[in-house]
Parts: structure tokens; C-alpha cells; sequence
């Protein structure tokens, strides 16, 4: 079935880099920025709010003399985050700056530095001491990046795009992971699309894209298992029969990561198996796992085989991939020692390729609980029938909250949700908040949370339904800005009315 095509705004904000609603002028236009009564000016309205904000009498402005100046003495470490915001501000302003190399910045200019002394700051966290030039410093680069997002956002919200009132902000994440998920197993997205999706996560202090790179159709006629639906994007060289014909070139991938680091948002790409490994049965039948009602996506891991096309794949994409995930959802047959070796075998071996940390999906309860599985993996929680929160935490895992009735988009799918609860999610979410009969409410400080993620599956697609790139891009942009908010805050800091015009206020360039 093919769905009319959506004529979005998105084309207006593609062609002019931007969008400005004109009557935001009349609350933050430049001549209210010049009154110098602090006290009566509020913290601009940015996403995600500030943690602090302090008014200084006068206005920064921005001006066709103003450079990007690079603190010397870290030219190295900036040099790029310089280039990115040089490349934005053109981009989005129309505004071609100059970059610096100095210790000395002028009237009107951005000063990018790295401060060792801050106590006050994370290893994320960045100040802006924005005067007569408008200083972005950090513990790393990281944090200056995020500062140079956030000066974004503060000339986004003038008219004229160059006056900044004078303030002191002190800014710093309350979690470490704050991601988003698509399906592009199902669905393939081309580079472009995941490029602008960068930028948006980007631009709202989100720094994790996971993508789940192989998947199939969920209802798989037996009698037709080889000719369903599957795909896996990646080039293989080590297995080139399971790449499906829409895929990424390792050039493109290399590329696509590297984009993602300037923009300091980390890809992380999933592998996932056992299950959902139609795209390696189809190409080798022997591999799949044999039983009266099994499905033919699983893997057959009492078949040496079996870990040695893995082990190919990992080895080959080792020197590429930065940030791994290894899957492990859905095995809902075959020995469960065998998933539980699956799962120690494998974050073995790629910590043994250079990787500091493995992901997988929370599944322990499907094999008999943890009892023998290793515990530095990073968990995505996403179904509490499948692990309790409660319980993972218990068992010593750290965890992410991805969890499928608060998080989980499937578009046109008519399960789960389409668009996600933006109200309910700025009201009532932050990682610690688990919903469903008997899932506990954990501290906001527990150590072991350690962010979010929402996520868009392509199931739909997958069986049939026909849509676009851009039906996923409106289902995205509410649900990043709201928990964008909700993980680098933690706390609602308007009402979500006047959320919602902030978030009207704000686009991202796409």
C-alpha cells in the first residue's frame, strides 16, 4: 500500500536553513535585550534548558567584523569544532566568520577555549560567559562543542540573528547516554537522511545514534522464509551473499562516523543476533536453528559456523566501527546456555578487538536470568517481561532506558505508538521512570541509570507499508526535543504549553 507522500515544512526549513517564526520578535527582540534590567529577563528559552543562567547589564552582538577565535594553546584539540560551528553559522545564518588561531579574541567575537580549573563542570558540562565577546569553555572538546550548540539556539531566537544578552551560564548533563535508535535494518535510510538526523541530535545535546543494521519481517511464512523480507546494510567482503542491495559502502560508514564525531554524537552500531538474523539464514540455510514452530531468524549457535560468520563480520568492521552492540533480543529458543555463551563469547572477542564497551539488549529472563552472563555489558532495557529493571540493576548491570510502551515509535504499524506522548514524557519521564504492573520507580540518582533512548522501528516498512524518510523525521523531531530536555536537565522547567512553543520555535537546519 503506498501512502500519500507528506508535504512538510521540512522542505521550506531544507531550502532556507532555517525557520523563524516572526512573531517570536516581540518577546526577544534585540531592543529588549537592551533595556539592562536583568531582573526583569528570563533564561532564554532553549532546548534543553540551562542549569544556570545569570544576566549581565548589555548585548553581544555578532557583527560582519566577528571571528571564531581558537584559544592557541588548544588549536589541536578545537580546530574542528571551529570549522563545524564556522560551517553552521553560514549555513544557518548566512554568516561567513572567520576562523582564528589566538589567545586573544576581539569586540564581537567567539572565543573557543578548555578550562582545567572548573570544579563545577562534568566532563560534558561547558560555561558561556557571553560580554563584549562570547566565551565557550570546557573540560573537553565535547563541552565546548555542546556550547557552540546552545550559541546556536541563543541566535536562532533573535531575529536578526546577532544580539545575545550579556549572561553567565554554567550548563552539564545530568546523563551520560542520551540516544536515539532507528531501524534501518528494515528500512533503508540513505546517508544524507542520517546525516541531518546527526545534526539534529546535535543540536539538541544528544550525542548517541544507534543504528540496528540487520532486521527482517517479523511474521515469516514458513513455506516462503527464503524470499521474505530482510536486510542487512552493511558491505561485507568476508560475506558479501548476506549484504543486501541497499547497504552502506564501508567509505560511506567510515564517513557517516567521523561526521557523527565532529557534530560529538557517537554511532552505535548493532550487529544484532542470534534472533532478527534472517539476512545470514537466507544466505546460509545450514545456520538455522531447526524446531517445530522456531523461527527461521534464528541463528543455530550449537553450529560452530554460526559464530564464525559473527566472528567474520565483527573482525572485518572492527577497525570501523567505534561503539558496538551485539543484539540478543527476542531468542526465544534453542539451549539457553547457549545464548548465555553467545553473549560472554562475544563481549570477550570484541573487547579483545579494542572495544571498551559492549551493548546488548535486555533479554535475561527469556534464557533463565543472568546467573553466568557477564555483567560489564551496557544494557538497553526495552521490555520488562523480558528483564525487570529492578532485577538488571540488582544484578550489578548499568542500564539504559529504552523501554518499549514509553519509547518505541513504529510508524503506521498500529501497535505501539506512532508519535510519541510528548506531554507525558515532559510531565512525568526521566530515565529513573519505568511504567507497568510491578516495574519500580528507581532515585533520579541511581548510579546505575545511565540515560535514554527512543527509538524507531521500521516493522511496518518491513511488511509492506510504504513510506518515507521523512514521515520518520515528523515522528522524531517532538520526541528528541522533549527527551532532550527530560535527560540533559532532568526536570521540566516550564509548563509543557509553553514547552510546546519553544519547540515550535526551534528547528534544527536539516
Amino acid at each position: 500500500m503506498h501512502l500519500r507522500k507528506k508535504i512538510l515544512s521540512l522542505s521550506l526549513f531544507m531550502s532556507l536553513g532555517i525557520y523563524t517564526n516572526p512573531l517570536l520578535a516581540a518577546d526577544i527582540s534585540s531592543s529588549s535585550l537592551t533595556n539592562n534590567k536583568c531582573n526583569k529577563i528570563e533564561s532564554p528559552k532553549v532546548i534543553p534548558s540551562f542549569s544556570t543562567w545569570q544576566c549581565h547589564k548589555g548585548v553581544f552582538k555578532l557583527t560582519h567584523k566577528s571571528n571564531i577565535v581558537v584559544d592557541a594553546k588548544y588549536a589541536k584539540k578545537l580546530l574542528s569544532t571551529s570549522e563545524v560551528l564556522q560551517k553552521d553559522i553560514l549555513d544557518l545564518f548566512s554568516k561567513s566568520l572567520n576562523v582564528v588561531i589566538s589567545e586573544k579574541p576581539n569586540k564581537g567575537d567567539i572565543f573557543l577555549t578548555i578550562s582545567k580549573q572548573e570544579t563545577s563542570l562534568s566532563n560534558e558540562g561547558y560555561q558561556l560567559d557571553i560580554a563584549d565577546h562570547l566565551t565557550i569553555k570546557a573540560l573537553h572538546n565535547n563541552g565546548v562543542l555542546w556550547g557552540t550548540r546552545s550559541l546556536l539556539q541563543l541566535l536562532q531566537l533573535d531575529p536578526a540573528h546577532s544580539h545575545i544578552q550579556h549572561a553567565s551560564v554554567t550548563d552539564n548533563p545530568k546523563w551520560e547516554h542520551r540516544g536515539l535508535l532507528l531501524d534501518v535494518g528494515r528500512m533503508y535510510l540513505p546517508t544524507d537522511f542520517l546525516k541531518n538526523m546527526i545534526k539534529q541530535l546535535s543540536y539538541f545535546k544528544m550525542n548517541e545514534l544507534q543504528l540496528h543494521l540487520n532486521d527482517n519481517v517479523i511474521k515469516i511464512d514458513e513455506d516462503n522464509w527464503l524470499n521474505a523480507e530482510s536486510g542487512f546494510r552493511l558491505e561485507s567482503t568476508s560475506h558479501p551473499d548476506i549484504t543486501s542491495q541497499q547497504h552502506y559502502t564501508k567509505k560511506e560508514y567510515i564517513e557517516l562516523i567521523q561526521f557523527a564525531q565532529s557534530y560529538g554524537v557517537k554511532i552505535i552500531s548493532e550487529i544484532d543476533a542470534p534472533a532478527h538474523s534472517l539476512a545470514f539464514t537466507q544466505a546460509y540455510p545450514s545456520l538455522r536453528l531447526k524446531g517445530e514452530g522456531v523461527s527461521p531468524d534464528h541463528l543455530d549457535l550449537a553450529n560452530p559456523e554460526s559464530i564464525q560468520l559473527l566472528e567474520d563480520l565483527w573482525q572485518e568492521y572492527a577497525p570501523i566501527f567505534t561503539d558496538v552492540h551485539i543484539g540478543t533480543d527476542e531468542y526465544r529458543h534453542g539451549n539457553p546456555e547457549d545464548i548465555k555463551s553467545f553473549v560472554n563469547h562475544f563481549d570477550k572477542f570484541l573487547h579483545k578487538l579494542g572495544k571498551k564497551e559492549v551493548r546488548m539488549w535486555g533479554s535475561q529472563a527469556s534464557y533463565g536470568g543472568a546467573k553466568g552472563v557477564k555483567r560489564d555489558l551496557l544494557v538497553d532495557l526495552w521490555y520488562p517481561g523480558y528483564y525487570d529493571p529492578k532485577q538488571a540493576i540488582d544484578d550489578g548491570y548499568d542500564i539504559i532506558n529504552s523501554q518499549d510502551d514509553i519509547l518505541y515509535m513504529v510508524p503506521f504499524a498500529g501497535y505501539y505508538q506512532d508519535y510519541l506522548n510528548t506531554r507525558w514524557l515532559y510531565n512525568h519521564w526521566t530515565p529513573n521512570v519505568f511504567t507497568g504492573k510491578d516495574v519500580a520507580h528507581f532515585d533520579v540518582n541511581n548510579p546505575h541509570i545511565k540515560g535514554g533512548m527512543i527509538s524507531v522501528w521500521n516493522d511496518a516498512f518491513a511488511a509492506g507499508t510504504y513510506y518515507e524518510p521523512s514521515d520518520i523525521q515528523d515522528r522524531v523531531e517532538p520526541a528528541l526535543k522533549t527527551v532532550s530536555q527530560k535527560l540533559w536537565a532532568a526536570k521540566a522547567t516550564t509548563t509543557y504549553a509553553e514547552f510546546k512553543d519553544m519547540m515550535e520555535e526551534l528547528h534544527p537546519a536539516i
